[in-house]
Formats: structure tokens, sequence, C-alpha cells
């Protein structure tokens, strides 16, 4: 099953939302499309193809992110031990894990990692085989 990014929303639903809320819906389906391009839909189904430089670079991004900044990220949001009114709200401590995750990710999706080019290589090296 393949999420149209651009059709993934009703009219009505899509017109009320704003542009980064659009852009946020547009990237939440395409990374479940691309969960999805794997999964065989039928046992008579071939095998998916040989993944591509951009996507083997995405996930190269994500394992960076995920294994490597996000522990980082969440050990610097809880050792703060500010008192009130200086210390987290409870926004903060209940949305704190998924700032830390799209931070995470905007850091290394910016920073040109020599690791994040090894992976991606690595992966496509794999996909070929």
């Amino acid at each position: 099953m393949l999420i149209s990014p651009t059709n993934s929303l009703p009219n009505a639903l899509e017109t009320s939302l704003s542009s980064p809320a659009r852009d946020n819906q547009r990237t939440f389906a395409s990374i479940l499309n691309t969960a999805n391009r794997g999964v065989p839909q039928s046992p008579s189904q071939t095998p998916p193809p040989a993944t591509t430089p951009a996507d083997a670079h995405s996930a190269a991004v994500q394992l960076v992110s995920i294994t490597f900044v996000e522990p980082i990220l969440k050990e610097a949001r809880e050792s703060r031990s500010t008192e009130p009114p200086f210390g987290q709200t409870p926004a903060e401590r209940q949305f704190g894990s998924l700032l830390d995750a799209h931070t995470a990710q905007r850091i290394v999706s910016n920073w040109n990692l020599p690791l994040v080019d090894r992976i991606a290589a690595d992966i496509s090296a794999r996909s070929a085989t």
C-alpha cells in the first residue's frame, strides 16, 4: 500500500493546515512509503529493486541520528536540574523525546558527516549484491 504525500489528507483538512503541518504530513507519508517499499504484498512478488543512493543516504542519516545524536540530546535534556520556574515544564517532559528526535534528524542531515557517507555507501553496496 502506497500513500501519496500530496493526496494524503482530505481537502477540508488540507486547507486548514499551515504550511509546516502540510510539510510534516508529506514527510510522514514519504517515511511510510520508504518503510513499505521492501515489504512484499504477496508471495509471488519479485524482490525489491536495489536501493537508490538517495534512499541509502536517508537511511544512513536516520541511523546516525537515532543511534548517536538522539541519546546525547536526551541525556543533556534530562540532566538539567534547575528549580522552577526555570525547570522543565510539563510540555517539555511530555514532548521532549519528540523534540530530541527532530533536532537529531536536523543536526545529522545538515552536517556533512563522513560516517553518514560511509554507512550510505555500505547500504548501497549491500543492496546491489
